[in-house]
């Protein structure tokens, strides 16, 4: 059964620029961080099983790192997961970090999401939407790599066409009236919109001999029929 995504919101995610983490700073022309020793980073003060909503902005990358990882431990709930990949998300897009820093948030947020979706039991178009768009960044900003990896264009693509599960004829004929359809329909017609939207600038960077840069291409104009 799907269920509807709930985007949680944190005061301390929400207010002004991006700023590291306690314990965590960038050395000048050094291309790269060093995480300061701090009571904040391994969680003195706070369960260091734990992952507290509360405290993640206070965790340095590494403890953040540790604790998505663990297989045991205190059970976390979905909303926890959410405020680890909302923070991530921020911390991936900050210019002010090394590429490497960055790309540490990029494999945390989808290791968050991944562990989100499946205590919240959420629908997999929803989470990969979110996944589409945080792997389409990772390609953009630090290039693409044909290795089957989260920064391979044609890998995700695959993955989104795999979840479509339908023929661009099929969604373009249901697209046309989608209006007149039943709710649940419309809502499925939104997340394919929401699953190929991230994918609109990826087609230049597939190599031109593989047919997912081709299928892209077809897919793409759908776009702006959906709801």
């Amino acid at each position: 059964m799907s269920r509807h995504r709930v985007e949680l919101k944190h005061p301390v995610l929400t207010c002004g620029g991006p700023v590291n983490a306690a314990g965590e700073s960038e050395i000048a022309g050094g291309g790269g961080s060093l995480q300061e020793s701090s009571p904040w980073n391994e969680g003195s003060k706070t369960d260091p099983s734990a992952l507290d909503p509360g405290n993640i902005p206070l965790r340095s990358i590494g403890a953040l790192e540790e604790l998505a990882s663990r297989k045991d431990g205190p059970p976390i709930e979905w909303q926890a997961w959410e405020t680890l990949r909302t923070f991530a998300v921020g911390r991936m897009h900050d210019a002010g970090l090394s590429a490497d820093t960055r790309l540490r948030w990029v494999h945390l947020a989808l290791i968050a999401l991944k562990r989100k979706g499946e205590n919240a039991e959420l629908d997999t178009a929803a989470v990969l939407s979110d996944e589409a768009y945080i792997r389409a960044y990772a390609i953009r900003q630090f290039g693409a790599i044909q290795d089957a990896g989260i920064r391979d264009p044609a890998d995700l693509c695959k993955s989104v066409f795999r979840e479509i599960g339908e023929t661009r004829g099929d969604v373009h004929a249901q697209a046309t009236n989608w209006h007149t359809r039943p709710v649940p329909e419309i809502l499925r017609l939104r997340r394919i919109k929401n699953m190929l939207t991230p994918l609109r600038d990826l087609a230049g960077v597939i190599p031109m001999d593989d047919p997912t840069r081709n299928e892209l291409s077809a897919w793409l104009p759908l776009i702006l029929d959906l709801p």
